[in-house]
Order: C-alpha cells, then sequence, then structure tokens
C-alpha cells in the first residue's frame, strides 16, 4: 500500500510548477531540503524514478509526470473533501482567503467584503494585496480562494474569469519637462527621462514602454508610493487611473507610442466546486462590479 503523504504531494506540485528546489521550497514556505527530502520519500514509496538529475537543472522523467496528475488529483480530492465537510457542519466555508494585484482599485474590493463580513453566518474574510507575479506566490502559499490578478498565472488548470480590462495611462506630472513638451516626443526623449515602476514588474504586461533603455530607474513597493513620487514631479510611468483629475496634477505623456494600454483581469479560483456560499458570492460581486471582458 502506498504510503504518499499530502505533503509529498504539494511538493511534487510545487517542485513541477516552480522548476527547481529552492523555488519550491520558498512557495511552501519551507526550506528546500525539506522538498528534496519529499520527493525523495515519494520515489520510495512508489518505487519509480520520478526525476531525472543528470542534467544541470532536475527534470521530471516520463513517470513523473503520469505520477504528477496523480498527486494534482490527489490534492484536489482533499480540498474538496475538506469544503464539503465544512459546509456540512455550518453550512458556510471556514474561511474566505482572497489575493489581489495592488494596481486594482482595492476600494471595490474593500467594499465588497465588508458588505459580505456583515451577513449572518459569514466566515473570516482575508484580503491581501501583492504586486505582479507576486500574486500567484501568495496564492499558493497562503492556500488562498480567490485570486484577481493582471498576469497570467504560471500553473495552469484552474478556473478563470477574464473580467473588464484594466487602463493604465503613462503619466508625469503637468510641470514636468516631458508634460510640457508641445510636439510628440520620440521614444529618444522618453529614455533621457527616469520611469518609474514597482518591483516585479514583468515583461508579459507588454507595456509599449518596455523596449526602451531608460536613463534610470526607480522602483517602489507599490502603486501609492509610485503615485506620490510622479505627483511629485520625479519621473514618468504608468499607472492604474481610469480618469485623470486637476487636483493629482497628472498628465499624460504624449509620445511616439501608445499613451494607455489595457491589461487583461483574471479572476481565477482554486477548483468552482471547492468554493462555498460566500466564496460564489464575492466572485459574483466581483463580476458585477468589475464587468466581464
Amino acid at each position: 500500500m502506498l504510503g504518499i503523504s499530502l505533503d509529498h504531494a504539494r511538493a511534487f506540485v510545487a517542485f513541477a510548477d516552480h522548476g527547481s528546489f529552492a523555488a519550491a521550497g520558498q512557495a511552501l514556505g519551507k526550506p528546500h531540503t525539506s522538498v528534496v527530502y519529499a520527493l525523495a520519500r515519494l520515489e520510495s514509496e512508489t518505487e519509480l524514478k520520478l526525476l531525472d538529475r543528470t542534467g544541470h537543472r532536475s527534470t521530471l522523467t516520463a513517470a513523473g509526470e503520469r505520477v504528477l496528475e496523480g498527486c494534482k488529483r490527489l490534492l484536489a480530492t482533499h480540498d474538496e473533501l475538506g469544503q464539503l465537510c465544512a459546509e456540512l457542519r455550518g453550512g458556510t466555508e471556514p474561511r474566505l482567503r482572497i489575493v489581489v494585484d495592488a494596481s486594482l482599485p482595492i476600494e471595490k474590493l474593500v467594499r465588497i467584503v465588508a458588505r459580505l463580513s456583515s451577513l449572518p453566518a459569514a466566515p473570516p474574510m482575508e484580503l491581501e494585496t501583492a504586486v505582479l507575479a507576486e500574486v500567484e506566490e501568495r496564492f499558493d502559499q497562503l492556500d488562498a480562494d480567490v485570486c484577481l490578478s493582471v498576469l497570467p498565472l504560471v500553473r495552469s488548470g484552474r478556473p478563470t474569469l477574464d473580467l473588464a480590462p484594466l487602463t493604465l495611462r503613462l503619466v508625469a506630472h503637468r510641470d514636468h519637462a516631458l508634460a510640457r513638451a508641445r510636439q510628440r516626443v520620440p521614444a529618444s526623449e522618453l529614455a533621457k527621462h527616469v520611469l518609474l515602476t514597482v518591483r516585479g514588474s514583468d515583461v508579459r504586461l507588454g507595456l509599449p514602454t518596455t523596449p526602451i533603455d531608460a536613463h534610470g530607474m526607480v522602483r517602489f513597493a507599490d502603486f501609492r508610493a509610485k503615485r506620490a513620487a510622479l505627483e511629485a514631479g520625479l519621473g514618468y510611468g504608468w499607472l492604474p487611473l481610469e480618469k485623470l483629475t486637476k487636483a493629482s496634477g497628472l498628465v499624460e505623456v504624449k509620445w511616439d507610442g501608445p499613451s494607455r494600454h489595457a491589461l487583461p483581469v483574471r479572476l481565477v479560483t482554486r477548483r468552482a466546486a471547492r468554493l462555498g456560499p460566500f466564496g460564489r458570492a464575492f466572485r459574483d460581486a466581483v463580476v458585477d462590479a468589475f464587468g466581464r471582458a
């Protein structure tokens, strides 16, 4: 009889998703040695060679690919069973964890959480913001129920709803040299100025300014700090803005490329069957608030 534990399965799936023992350990919040041990135990229990360790990086063997699918099904079944038991005990999920990209309008999401939290029998609800690729990392680390991401998730097979895209604008303060230019600025001129961005910026965003070799770059922890710097006239950069107000002092930068960029927004859940009544209510409220693509 196989002695495959859930920890073994989680370690194997994390290794397959992230490509290395170190990255898998980081995603699981454990030292990489625990992942190495778990996969060695999994090979011992299955009596199969699951990893090819002859190259620079360990890769899955053909048998490893097959066992990986079984491990994914094992974890999914465990999740569904836990959700079923929770609903049978109390009628609602034991808790609801949500991770959202910090570029999205957090006010809308907070209102939804506050409204659902005030309902009778509402479970504890946790809403956490992360930036770009960090969204998927926190989604996995927290074993969260729902995430809203502007990047495609690396791990596939999760139920996904496409929401209305998020509009980014390339902006600078009205007193900045780029904003005062009377004609459209060529990319070569744009490259002479400091570009403000946030940590974890990703080429998958497809920003029109990505190919430009900026003269200088400053990275911030979040969009709030980045916006404050832009409003202080310290550079130029992309911000998620539905509209520009005079009070902000920000204006769109007119250059040879587009000054607006649409980012797809995705609502991703672990498995559709896992969402309890409040998870489904949150999902539906987000669709109402943000709209479908």
